[in-house]
């Protein structure tokens, strides 16, 4: 049986063993925090996509890019986009789409190469539109992967004044009314055909 003095004497150089073990590791952590606050958080992260996902591992929100540039997309529980930030061919655009797999957003506001466009559409395929033609109502359908525009109202500012335009379901000019540039009112109609009947008040 071991004696009380040498049990002793050997826990003793077991407590110093641990310590010098754990001072070691203290050191050791020290030393990687002070080297992590020197040095700070990176300056640039770099990644090809970056990924936010829920409790199942789906993507709710992703950071990539496309042949335009970096496009930042909020997505639903469907994997479907549902508000779309992002670089375009011809600026930047912002994007709200619904549940529906439709072509073209609900809510578009955009650049193209002739300056801003906002639109609003709704399920029925009626659409209000900011362009360059002006402020335009439609009513719009998808169709082979294009949107056909059945009939449109466009209501422009010119050099003279106001000016209405209202086109028919085959996109042919039907009806316009306009300022000329005397300030007269002026109104023209016209036929499948292309005749046209010019109205305008008399002197």
């Amino acid at each position: 049986m071991l004696s009380l003095e040498f049990r002793v004497k050997r826990l003793e150089r077991q407590l110093r063993f641990y310590r010098l073990i754990s001072l070691l590791f203290l050191a050791g952590l020290l030393a990687l925090v002070s080297a992590g606050a020197a040095t700070g958080p990176p300056d640039v992260i770099r990644a090809r996509r970056v990924e936010v996902i829920d409790r199942r591992g789906k993507a709710m929100v992703t950071l990539k890019t496309t042949r335009n540039g970096g496009v930042v997309e909020t997505l639903g529980n469907d994997g479907r986009s549902g508000v779309s930030l992002g670089a375009g061919s011809n600026g930047g655009y912002v994007a709200v789409r619904d549940d529906k797999p439709t072509l073209f957003p609900r809510v578009e506001l955009s650049t193209d190469d002739t300056g801003g466009l906002l639109a609003v559409r709704n399920w029925q395929g009626f659409a209000v539109e900011i362009d360059r033609d002006g402020l335009s109502i439609a009513h719009t359908r998808e169709e082979g992967g294009l949107t056909r525009i059945d009939a449109r109202i466009v209501l422009a500012v010119t050099e003279n004044g106001g000016h209405i335009r209202i086109l028919s379901a085959t996109g042919e000019e039907a009806v316009t009314i306009l300022a000329d540039e005397h300030g007269t009112g002026v109104i023209s109609t016209f036929s499948r055909q292309g005749a046209k009947a010019v109205f305008r008040p008399a002197k």
